[in-house]
């Protein structure tokens, strides 16, 4: 029970972040004049800077390839080594209260303006061994407090108990103005009221300025109160020339042939042929879809044929009366003729069967002319026929059923020429012989990479290029502020990345020009 911590004395780790690798050009020297400002005030105060500078591996960082600096005093324990028990650690921070009551420093704080979320992150994870407890609008606004006055108070008074420690006050000018004034005053004197031997290094920052005749203002002096200035043009440089040089090289190192190797074409897929009993349940399942078609079509044959208009059509023409008839009509057709079709089963689609009626309204067209009044007539109702036969399959046939009646014709088209296996059947297309062999492809590929490499090679970049696109940089952030600055060198990071990524590798004109482009236009 004794390392259980509170939940409302817990610190809040995701306020500590180190500072990313490529940022640490830009910000890493504004984040070293804080942490000396603290150990002025502190001498002794423990800093961890591994998230600010870069460090040599050595052996006994193993784990992250990094000898991480020792955050600790003279004698302190190290976090990266495994104890038996925590009577070490509970000596360290004895030994850290003893050594913070013997400073000779009267409430150690640190206003910084404006504020930064990375640069004070950063700062943060290099004071890790003292908790952070956070007053902000987001904990004074908990629900677990019945009023801001209460949780301001439970805050700071929790943050005296559990010293050494921090009290964070992110964004102090907006905390203000969106608090009350006695709630101003209660936070205020709280914090005047901390005891000098508590160890509570007060962190506050300013989105802006306090205001005129602000209670906080009382509680920062001058000394106290770091601006955070905008980089000057050697940091700006040391933070965009690896871009220039690593990221653009390391794109265009990719080569072209690993992105199109030549490969032969594979043989097709052949699927699992067919037994002979589950072909038998192929065509049982099938025959019942058949059935249903044919019981569809007798239906819709007998509804024409009880049609009077209809009745010319029920019967084949006589071709010993009409003797010319065969010398016009090629494919003569009637609705008897269909009739015995179906129970033949000779449809196995509905388009089959439509086909058949469009034939019969087609020869008497094409036989009867319209230039007396019987042809005229007859034109008309196999014109009407037509429009009959296909308003019942249109109202009354599934659209579903009718698709599956045509992958059943398919089927069984393709079963039929081959009798012995179907994997052809449903594989399509046969496979085409390769044109080329083994030998005179791995060639080719030799050359191809040979070649793409010596474009590799040609396509990097030079000092020259490099010192240009730094110019521009320079020139273009004169203006800008630092959180500008870094949305420029991720807007081009972006670019070089997605250019890599594609299928094709760009010349280095190309993405140039891309990159010019954008800091033109940032």
């Amino acid at each position: 029970m004794q390392r259980i911590t509170p939940a409302q004395a817990r610190s809040r780790e995701e306020n500590r972040i180190p500072l990313p690798q490529h940022l640490r050009p830009l910000l890493s020297d504004t984040v070293l004049v804080l942490i000396n400002y603290l150990k002025s005030v502190i001498p002794d105060l423990p800093v961890n800077l591994s998230g600010v500078k870069s460090v040599s591996p050595t052996k006994q960082g193993d784990k992250d390839g990094l000898d991480v600096t020792q955050a600790v005093l003279n004698g302190g324990p190290n976090i990266y080594t495994n104890h038996d028990s925590y009577s070490e650690i509970e000596q360290y921070f004895s030994t850290l209260s003893s050594y913070f009551s013997r400073v000779p420093s009267f409430r150690p704080r640190l206003l910084i303006s404006p504020h930064n979320g990375i640069i004070i992150s950063s700062l943060l994870y290099c004071l890790e061994t003292l908790t952070v407890h956070e007053l902000s609008l987001s904990t004074i606004h908990d629900p677990n407090y019945t009023t801001v006055e209460a949780a301001a108070s439970q805050i700071i008074s929790t943050a005296v108990r559990r010293s050494p420690c921090i009290l964070y006050i992110p964004n102090l000018d907006i905390l203000e103005s969106s608090s009350t004034i006695s709630a101003c005053n209660i936070m205020c004197t709280l914090m005047k009221d901390i005891p000098i031997d508590s160890c509570v290094v007060i962190i506050a920052s300013l989105s802006k300025t306090l205001e005129h005749g602000s209670v906080f203002s009382e509680l920062f002096s001058s000394t106290e109160t770091k601006k955070i200035t905008k980089p000057d043009k050697e940091h700006i440089k040391a933070f965009f020339k690896p871009l220039f040089t690593q990221e653009l090289n390391r794109r265009f190192s990719v080569s072209k042939a690993t992105l199109h190797e030549d490969l032969e074409e594979a043989p097709p897929i052949k699927p699992k042929a067919f037994s002979r009993d589950e072909l038998q349940a192929i065509e049982r399942h099938e025959e019942v879809t058949m059935r249903e078609l044919r019981l569809f079509l007798r239906d819709t044959v007998n509804k024409i044929m009880k049609e009077r208009k209809f009745y010319c059509f029920c019967k084949p023409v006589n071709t010993e009366e009409i003797t010319d008839y065969l010398d016009v009509i090629e494919k003569p057709m009637d609705l008897e003729k269909i009739r015995e079709k179906i129970d033949n089963g000779r449809y196995e689609t509905v388009k089959q069967f439509t086909d058949d009626i469009d034939l019969i309204a087609e020869n008497a067209i094409q036989y009867n002319p319209d230039d007396d009044h019987t042809g005229r007539q007859i034109r008309h109702r196999a014109s009407e026929l037509t429009d009959y036969a296909h308003n019942i399959i249109d109202s009354e046939l599934d659209q579903d059923f009718g698709k599956l009646c045509e992958d059943i014709r398919a089927s069984r088209q393709r079963r039929r020429s081959d009798q012995n296996s179907i994997h052809e059947a449903y594989n399509g297309l046969r496979a085409k012989p390769l044109s080329v062999n083994v030998s005179t492809n791995s060639n080719s590929s030799r050359r191809s990479s040979s070649s793409n490499s010596n474009h590799s090679r040609q396509n990097s970049v030079n000092s020259e290029d490099v010192d240009s696109l730094i110019r521009d940089v320079l020139e273009k952030t004169k203006t800008k502020s630092t959180d500008q600055i870094i949305e420029l060198h991720t807007l081009i990071r972006q670019a070089i990345i997605k250019s890599r990524n594609k299928d094709q590798v760009s010349t280095d004109s190309l993405i140039k020009d891309q990159i010019q482009h954008i800091i033109r236009s940032f």
